[in-house]
């Protein structure tokens, strides 16, 4: 098949895990590209987003570490967030709380 979909033993995709790089400057993201897949670049902030093999990933994380145009790589928080709608419910009404309870007491919120 195509380069999206490899093949393997039982025809099922391989798990990934994303990465987060920040980097020195953005002429280094092209050396990214042997570790993983790229998937977002911020020239303004100089970081990557990128994806590499589950199994692989450990690994991946140390070498970058220890290279030299690297200021810092480590795995992406997005797989710990919580994105359902009663969770997303709950937290609206504990900031509505809060902003409630800080306006009697002090008569303003601060933010």
């Amino acid at each position: 098949m195509g380069l999206v979909f490899q093949e393997s033993e039982n025809n099922s995709l391989q798990k990934r895990k994303s990465i987060v790089v920040w980097i020195d400057k953005a002429s280094n993201q092209y050396k990214l590209r042997h570790y993983g897949n790229i998937i977002y670049f911020s020239r303004k902030k100089n970081y990557v987003i990128m994806y590499c093999n589950a199994e692989q990933a450990d690994k991946v994380i140390q070498d970058l570490n220890h290279s030299d145009f690297v200021k810092k790589a480590e795995f992406s928080s997005y797989g710990k967030l919580n994105f359902n709608p009663i969770h997303e419910e709950e937290l609206i009404h504990e900031l509505k709380e809060a902003a409630e309870k800080e306006i009697e007491e002090r008569g303003e919120i601060r933010f």
